[in-house]
């Protein structure tokens, strides 16, 4: 989980929209 802060830090904002379609992707 921390690899994953790491590229939210790195990526910024960009990679957000990403996350959130992989959780949403995943609740589903």
């Amino acid at each position: 989980m921390e690899g994953l802060f790491e590229l939210l830090q790195k990526g910024g904002l960009a990679m957000y929209p990403l996350l959130f379609l992989s959780v949403l992707s995943w609740a589903v």
